[in-house]
């Protein structure tokens, strides 16, 4: 019986060109998660032109590589959330200022005002859940800058001279003047005087709450 002889095999220099290329094409995204720790990738790391005077590009990280959820207001640069935000978040609040008044040529004039909100809630708010308070706070109302969830509080600073009556919350998106509440969008307010002076104005801030 002829014994068979077995022949060693010898690649080839191009082929093992082949492998090492292979095996580091596999390896090389393994290698580089398990190298990087945290903190370190940088703005160094980030392609050229992500950062510009200093700053990140709006597109040089896009929504795919952030999780929902995981970004503060703390991390967008002032007057950004606008238009990255398309409601006001549940139990986030947002706030502003308000004024209204005018010549007073006789008593019971009537002054309208309106105030848009940054960011628009996710529904309108009911007369129930709107308070104009002429006091430090009210019931869901707790102080300025505050306000109860599903409340808009309308806080009155200062009324000058005292002749302009409460002003009534109403909802601008109404046919209807009387009809009470807020939009999503914003609210007016709708003010009388009570007797006749050269100028008369309410002021404060409000505070609404998603």
């Amino acid at each position: 019986m002829t014994a068979l002889k077995l022949r060693r095999f010898v690649p080839s220099p191009a082929m093992l060109v082949a492998l090492l290329a292979l095996f580091v094409a596999m390896s090389s995204g393994a290698y580089a998660v398990a190298a990087l720790g945290a903190h370190t990738v940088g703005t160094k790391q980030l392609k050229k032109g992500a950062v510009t005077n200093g700053k990140l590009r709006a597109d040089a990280v896009t929504s795919a590589k952030v999780a929902n959820g995981s970004l503060a207001a703390a991390d967008f640069q002032a007057g950004q959330l606008q238009a990255g935000m398309s409601v006001l978040a549940a139990g986030h609040t947002e706030t502003g200022v308000f004024t209204v008044g005018g010549p007073a040529y006789a008593n019971n004039a009537t002054f309208i005002s309106s105030v848009t909100f940054p960011i628009p809630l996710a529904a309108e708010l009911a007369a129930d859940h709107t308070v104009y308070v002429t006091g430090s706070s009210a019931t869901h109302c707790p102080g300025r800058g505050r306000a109860d969830r599903g409340y808009l509080c309308v806080y009155e600073l200062y009324n000058f001279p005292g002749f302009i009556a409460s002003p009534k919350i109403l909802k601008p998106t109404s046919t209807v003047l009387i009809d009470g509440g807020a939009a999503r969008e914003g609210f007016m307010l709708d003010a009388s005087a009570n007797g006749a002076n050269t100028f008369v104005a309410s002021w404060g801030s409000w505070a609404v709450t998603g």
